[in-house]
């Protein structure tokens, strides 16, 4: 679907990447060896070496925001209003105060919240429309997408009120359906989703809605025993989630229990492997490759008691 939609993107990512057998016919076997965090990383560079306004400027510009937009587009179509039973099952074994973060743009993981009436769901629903202060949520479970979100919507008016202000896009309570689009309350105006590309140049300022929910995702670490990665590989164009999960090792308790949930975590020297390995350092990694894999055999482990810091720890992270 890229090349019917964004030619230009496409031929750029085609010749960057080397995918010859792509300048004649489709290879879809080409296409598996592209990562998306080095397509937007690649992309991100290109903008930068260039002065605006310049024509290689406007081009890397272009092809950024298309990538964006098609990446947009067909999570949008996967997820809207949909659930996962498995991850369903997971969130089932959760406490109250236990946390949800989310590197996704898709809102999957939101509308399996909001379906099974989650205490998650409200409080990130109050965390996302009232001004995100760190203390009024600590200890306190929550939804945290630290990379946007689809249905995080921004007016792009210049002249409007809410002119690049977060909103979380809701009716009555709900999540809103977005496969119709979306207008801003203030101006009436076209929105588009809040997301922040997988790129190793990540705009994260000092105060701003993104900032405070970073801080508060590093508060709730300092209070878990355990903690359960889905689908996560530590990407390296992702120094940032690197640097918060690192904040662990200054826990007074000690390491929490890890668990995986990957594909790339059976291979004992694949780099997803050995990512989790170097930051859990010493750490024994209960593993699994599928969440189906974990929904059906791993769930013993999340209702049980953690092996250590039963208690909840003293934090001293710097």
């Amino acid at each position: 679907m890229l090349g019917p939609m964004y030619e230009g993107l496409n031929e750029l990512i085609v010749r960057a990447w080397g995918l010859d057998h792509n300048l004649r016919a489709l290879d879809q076997d080409e296409w598996r060896r592209v990562g998306i965090e080095e397509v937007f990383t690649f992309l991100d560079i290109g903008e930068q070496m260039y002065n605006v306004g310049t024509s290689y400027h406007r081009a890397f510009s272009a092809c950024k925001r298309d990538l964006e937009h098609f990446i947009t587009l067909l999570l949008m179509v996967k997820s809207e209003g949909l659930h996962c039973e498995h991850l369903l099952d997971v969130l089932s074994t959760l406490q109250p105060n236990d946390s949800i973060i989310s590197f996704n743009w898709d809102t999957i993981a939101d509308f399996t919240l909001q379906l099974a009436k989650f205490p998650q769901f409200a409080t990130y629903c109050d965390l996302m429309v009232k001004r995100p202060l760190v203390n009024d949520f600590v200890g306190r479970g929550v939804l945290l997408k630290l990379h946007g979100s689809l249905n995080w919507m921004v007016c792009q008016n210049l002249d409007c009120s809410r002119h690049g202000q977060i909103r979380l896009a809701l009716r009555d309570g709900q999540l809103a359906d977005l496969s119709v689009g979306s207008k801003c309350p203030e101006c009436g105006q076209e929105e588009r989703p809040f997301i922040i590309p997988p790129t190793s140049r990540k705009l994260i300022r000092r105060g701003s809605t993104m900032h405070r929910l970073w801080m508060l995702a590093r508060e709730q670490l300092a209070f878990c025993s355990r903690i359960v990665f889905i689908g996560y590989s530590f990407p390296p164009t992702d120094s940032h989630s690197e640097w918060l999960f690192r904040q662990i090792h200054f826990l007074d308790e000690g390491l929490p229990e890890v668990i995986v949930v990957n594909p790339g975590i059976m291979k004992t020297r694949g780099p997803v492997a050995v990512r989790y390995s170097r930051l859990f350092k010493g750490r024994a990694i209960h593993k699994f490759a599928t969440l189906a894999d974990f929904s059906r055999d791993g769930l013993e482990l999340l209702r049980s008691k953690p092996g250590a810091r039963a208690e909840a720890p003293q934090p001293r992270l710097p």
